[in-house]
């Protein structure tokens, strides 16, 4: 399994963003392996809300919306991933992760999933993750 985070997501749909090229690069190794990609609901959340507000155009974040339910698919967070969240967002409030940064730790933790494609150089802190950037 590979999760997918949202300033992955973002750099590919956008082509103003500095990590396009190499998301476009990382996509086109990951499609022997789609079965295998996760994007959590909180992922989506995060990537269609930084879109309208960067790109201010809703139409292109419906359509990278569709895009990513039609191809991807989503996976939805339990009660135990938000506790666990909640518990890793408290111990981490001086560092750099998100409360969406750390409902990813906390799936990734309780899924047992290792890889995670993302430019978000926090995640590069965390013990016991394989992080693509």
């Amino acid at each position: 399994m590979i999760l997918l985070d949202a300033s992955f997501l973002y750099a590919y749909y956008n082509k103003n963003d500095v990590h396009h090229e190499k998301a476009i690069k990382i996509s086109e190794g990951l499609k022997e392996q789609a079965d295998d990609l996760v994007v959590l609901d909180y992922v989506f959340d995060e990537v269609l809300s930084v879109s309208l507000n960067r790109l201010k155009d809703v139409k292109i974040v419906k359509t990278i919306g569709d895009d990513i339910l039609d191809s991807l698919g989503i996976s939805y967070i339990n009660e135990e991933v938000f506790e666990n969240a909640w518990n890793i967002f408290l111990e981490k409030t001086n560092d750099s992760l998100s409360f969406t940064d750390c409902v990813i730790i906390s799936y990734m933790k309780i899924f047992y999933i290792k890889n995670l494609v993302t430019f978000d150089k926090g995640f590069l802190e965390v013990n016991g993750l394989n992080v693509v950037c």
